[in-house]
């Protein structure tokens, strides 16, 4: 079990293993991960089963495409895609807030759900009143095998935290990571603030 020695604080991964994990955990990677896939970001979960695993979306990676590059459609507003990780990357996947006319949708929490229609979430987006900051269009998702997140945890891969806790949208990509960790107080405060390598320190 690594534990995370600084000047002012011990930190014990296994705090983390004691955080609930659920639809609406939010995942960060610990402050040390080099994979270049996850460094430094932030995952929704949108689905977690003990049997069958788990689902979700990093949240801070934007892609230099529009949705209407995309697609060849013209819409009212701009809508950003985001890469969601590296399962199924010519995929096109989505999680919105406060468009009750999409059907087939999965609530997550504060409003938010996941999937539905495309056709019908096309058909929306086409309408001169859709909010752009109500709907995060994504490529590609994160997927998790059964128990295997749970394993990634253990093996201090992930620090909890979750979305009826921070809302962490309004949070520039690149600066959502280091701010969500800022919120949530020491130790988490000390090591937001710390380089990828430690050594460095």
């Amino acid at each position: 079990m690594l534990h995370y020695i600084a000047e002012d604080f011990m930190w014990d991964y296994r705090k983390e293993i004691r955080k609930p994990l659920n639809t609406g955990s939010l995942l960060l990677s610990e402050p040390f991960l080099k994979d270049e896939e996850f460094m430094r970001t932030v995952s929704l979960l949108c689905f977690h089963d003990k049997q069958e695993g788990s689902m979700g979306f990093i949240l801070n990676r934007p892609l230099p495409l529009q949705l209407n590059e995309v697609l060849n459609i013209d819409f009212p507003q701009k809508f950003q895609l985001y890469h969601g990780g590296p399962v199924a990357q010519d995929t096109l996947l989505f999680i919105h807030r406060d468009i009750p006319t999409l059907e087939n949708t999965q609530p997550l929490v504060n409003g938010w759900h996941y999937g539905g229609s495309h056709d019908q979430l096309i058909s929306i987006l086409q309408e001169d009143n859709t909010n752009p900051d109500s709907i995060k269009l994504f490529l590609g998702y994160s997927g998790w095998d059964a128990g295997q997140l749970r394993k990634e945890i253990i093996e201090n891969a992930w620090i909890l935290n979750h979305l009826n806790r921070i809302n962490p949208f309004p949070f520039a990509p690149k600066k959502m990571w280091e701010s969500i960790m800022l919120s949530m107080g020491d130790p988490y405060r000390s090591m937001a603030k710390m380089p990828i390598d430690p050594s460095l320190n």
